[in-house]
C-alpha cells in the first residue's frame, strides 16, 4: 500500500512537471527604438499573456547576447548568465521558482567616473582590485589643429604626499596652445589623482607625454 502511495505521488508530480513544461506559448521579440536589432525575446503562456515561461534572452544594441535565462510560471527558475558586450560572463546566478539561490560575478568589473576621464574596477575571477586608469579628456587647439600640428609634450609632474602639486615642469615644446593644453591636463591629472588615486601621490615624480594627433 505504501510502494502504491510513493508511486501515485510520484506519478502526479511528473504529470504536473509535464504540464508546466507542455504549455503552449507564444513567442514575443521586443526591438530597440528605430532598429532592426532585436532588444529581448522571450515566450508567453497563450493563456497568461503576461506570464512569462520559457528561455529569456537580452541583447547588447552590437546584437550580442547580454542575459539569458529561463521562466517557469512566469519566476525566474534555473541558470541565469549575463554577458558583457565582448561575450564574457560578467556573473551567474541560480534560481529556483523565484527564489534566489545564488549569485557570483565573474571577470573584471569596470566602473568609469568623471564622464570616462577615471576607470576603476575589480576582478572577481583573481579577486583584486583593477589598477585605476587616469585619462584626462583635452581639447585640440584650434590653431594647432589649422596649422596641422601634430606631436608629443612631454610634461614632468612631482606631487607630495597630500596630492599637492610640488612642481609642473615643461621638458619640451610643440607649440604654445599645445603646450598650454598639455600643462592644464596634467593639472587636471594631479586633482584627479588626489580625489581616486591618492595612494599613489606619496614621492610621485614623473614624466608624462600628453600627445596631439589629428588621425
Amino acid at each position: 500500500m505504501l510502494k502504491l502511495r510513493v508511486a501515485l505521488c510520484i506519478f502526479i508530480f511528473l504529470a504536473s512537471l509535464l504540464r508546466t513544461h507542455a504549455q503552449k506559448t507564444k513567442l514575443i521579440q521586443i526591438r530597440y527604438d528605430n532598429s532592426e536589432r532585436i532588444k529581448e525575446s522571450y515566450s508567453v503562456m497563450k493563456k497568461k499573456r503576461f506570464t512569462k515561461h520559457g528561455i529569456f534572452t537580452s541583447y547588447h544594441k552590437s546584437g550580442t547576447v547580454k542575459m539569458q535565462g529561463n521562466y517557469a510560471n512566469g519566476k525566474k527558475d534555473g541558470t541565469w548568465s549575463l554577458y558583457d558586450e565582448y561575450g564574457h560572463l560578467k556573473k551567474k546566478s541560480e534560481w529556483k521558482y523565484g527564489k534566489l539561490i545564488s549569485s557570483k560575478k565573474v571577470g573584471r568589473w569596470l566602473e568609469l567616473h568623471e564622464n570616462g576621464q577615471v576607470i576603476t574596477g575589480f576582478d572577481y575571477t583573481k579577486n583584486e582590485p583593477i589598477k585605476t586608469t587616469i585619462r584626462p579628456r583635452l581639447e585640440y587647439p584650434m590653431s594647432a589643429r589649422e596649422n596641422n600640428i601634430q606631436g608629443v609634450v612631454r610634461v614632468n609632474l612631482k606631487l607630495n604626499a597630500n596630492c599637492e602639486v610640488e612642481e609642473i615642469r615643461l621638458l619640451n615644446t610643440l607649440h604654445p596652445d599645445c603646450d598650454l593644453v598639455a600643462i592644464n591636463g596634467i593639472k587636471k591629472f594631479a586633482r584627479l589623482m588626489k580625489k581616486y588615486k591618492s595612494e599613489a601621490c606619496n614621492s610621485f615624480d614623473e614624466e608624462i607625454p600628453v600627445e596631439f594627433s589629428l588621425e
